[in-house]
């Protein structure tokens, strides 16, 4: 086989990023070596001669639409296995995320009703019930009226001893004032 360059690359691949026409190079060259394999098989291992590998050629270079198309199915069909992976991937996502927020939404709901259970009964501890309040409150009138007892006690006391204080005082002073030959006072004239 001559080494003539094979124009059937730059008939199928019309760049680098070209993967369609590169899948149909590929089963071009696939074929290629199925036909050699297959003349071996054929003729006691001997290979395929230059004018029989002319006339593959020239099968091949009428068959390009095919290889296209062939490549074409290839691609889409790795595509959309990929396309089918990534939303059955998107789906689990979706679904553990889902779980994740189930999870997430339970345990806050935990944490509300147990912060909520705290606050009712710091509230009962630092509260108190209707009896102990109104047993309160008749304690603090109780002990007011006490108060009151006392206060009134001690002002009728004290009201005794001024009186007695100033009824000794003012006669006294009343007599070291005046004069020896005027009036003098006793405690019956103060008292009259």
């Amino acid at each position: 086989m001559p080494n003539d360059y094979n124009e059937i690359y730059d008939k199928l691949v019309q760049s680098d990023k070209d993967a369609v026409g590169l899948l149909a190079y590929g089963i071009y060259k696939r074929e290629k070596r199925n036909h050699i394999i297959q003349h071996k098989k054929e003729n006691n291992n001997i290979p395929p001669t230059d004018a029989e590998m002319r006339e593959f050629k020239t099968f091949a270079l009428a068959s390009l639409e095919r290889y296209k198309k062939e490549g074409k199915g290839v691609f889409l069909e790795c595509v959309g296995a990929a396309v089918k992976e990534e939303l059955e991937r998107s789906q689990e996502y979706k679904e553990a995320f889902k779980s994740i927020a189930t999870t997430a939404n339970s345990k806050i709901n935990d944490i509300n009703g147990s912060i909520k259970k705290d606050i009712e009964d710091i509230i009962k501890e630092r509260t108190f019930s209707g009896w102990a309040t109104l047993g309160l409150n008749v304690a603090g009138t109780f002990l007011f009226s006490i108060i009151l007892i006392i206060l009134y006690v001690i002002l009728l006391t004290s009201q005794r001893d001024i009186k007695q204080f100033v009824d000794s005082v003012v006669p006294h002073q009343i007599e070291s004032v005046a004069p020896s030959d005027s009036v003098t006072y006793t405690e019956e004239t103060v008292n009259k």
